[in-house]
């Protein structure tokens, strides 16, 4: 009986790995749909019904019309790619900052213009009155597309990253369904309209991740100190990356390359002190009332959240491979958020958790860019197409 069990999940585990990851994007783009569709005179299943069509379209219909134009694959992937950032890039330089019912791009803005004016960041407070949330590597991250307008535009630069990455990963019409399955979700166009940094934050922690797995096999000193300052700024960015990175790189180095570890955890780990250690002299009473650590716990369970990090540091030490990381990455992050999401369900009550201020669905966004590479990067192995069976 267990053999014949082993047998069925080698033959078909990939088909359910892969139709879990669509439910999972289902799922969150559903919840954006009920939450702001139902401030309009449209019923949400309206919206939710129209999605799925389009999901099935591009899983199972674009794929006879790419055959069509298999030569010009590549061209009509960037062409998209480019297309659609040019968009982004209108839409977000004529929305107004403070034109936006969230203030994610604000508490980027003013913990910068703070810091520009010599003043504490931690002590800035947004139009809703809401300190900023993230560590200082999220706003350096930033700072450079909001010295050249607008914090937003790191959604188009993050936006053409991720394209790279799906490339990089792999040519031919799963990129493409890739690529159409973010374009169509609503909580992605949500973070570009909104300005918002959540899916920008994990997509940069997937580039460096992917840059890692690059060099892996040609880890020169001046490529893994590069690597190492990305690590370093991106772990300092949330809490939360704390899960994909422990995923990947606690096995990164062989016993042969101690020395190139050893650098790399010193380069990252001073990397990390040298974006946080100044704000601790700086003020730290003031630090420790506006931690951004106690924004971000209150968002999630410590309990579950400390398990989670277990859990990621137990399949870390079993060296998964790249394509394993970044599905079990999603896969963690999105039970993380949903835990949560019941959670204060069950505290609060369904009107005050969903739509109310208790639980910032959005948080479900840091697992998409996971998900979306997950399922690229499974293969079938009772078929010889990259598709999931009709």
């Amino acid at each position: 009986m267990a053999v014949n069990v082993r047998d069925f999940f080698h033959k078909h585990g990939a088909i359910y790995l892969q139709y879990t990851i669509l439910c999972a994007v289902f799922f969150i783009n559903s919840l954006f749909i009920i939450k702001y569709v139902s401030r309009t005179r449209v019923p949400p299943t309206v919206f939710i019904a129209a999605y799925f069509l389009v999901v099935i379209g591009i899983l199972y219909l674009y794929p006879k019309i790419f055959r069509r134009f298999v030569r010009f694959e590549t061209a009509l992937f960037w062409a998209t790619t480019f297309l659609c950032a040019a968009l982004f890039f209108v839409l977000i330089h004529s929305i107004k900052m403070l034109d936006v019912q969230v203030d994610r791009v604000t508490a980027i803005t003013y913990w910068n213009e703070y810091l520009f004016k010599g003043v504490f960041p931690y002590l800035s407070r947004t139009q809703f009155d809401q300190g900023p949330s993230g560590l200082p590597g999220l706003f350096l991250i930033a700072m450079p597309f909001q010295l050249a307008g607008d914090a937003g535009y790191l959604q188009v630069a993050t936006f053409l990253l991720f394209a790279f990455v799906v490339r990089s990963a792999g040519k031919g019409v799963r990129s493409h369904q890739i690529l159409l399955l973010l374009l169509s979700s609503a909580s992605f166009l949500y973070e570009v309209a909104a300005k918002s940094e959540l899916f920008s934050n994990m997509v940069f922690i997937v580039g460096v991740i992917a840059f890692a797995e690059h060099i892996k096999h040609a880890k020169t000193n001046a490529k893994i100190i590069m690597l190492a300052c990305l690590t370093g700024l991106a772990c300092c960015t949330r809490g939360i990356v704390a899960v994909p990175v422990l995923l990947y790189f606690l096995r990164y180095f062989t016993i042969k390359e101690m020395k190139t570890a050893i650098l790399f955890y010193a380069v990252s780990l001073g990397i990390f002190c040298l974006l946080i250690v100044p704000f601790l002299f700086w003020d730290f009473g003031a630090f420790m009332e506006n931690s951004p650590l106690a924004f971000q716990t209150n968002k999630t369970s410590p309990f579950f959240s400390g398990g989670m990090l277990l859990l990621a540091l137990i399949i870390g030490l079993r060296k998964p491979t790249y394509r394993k990381t970044l599905m079990i990455a999603g896969f963690a992050l999105f039970v993380l958020m949903l835990f949560t999401f019941i959670s204060l369900i069950h505290a609060h009550g369904l009107t005050q958790a969903f739509y109310g201020s208790k639980m910032d669905i959005s948080y479900f966004t840091i697992s998409l860019p996971f998900l979306l590479l997950g399922f690229g990067v499974i293969k079938n192995s009772s078929k010889s197409s990259d598709l999931p069976p009709p």
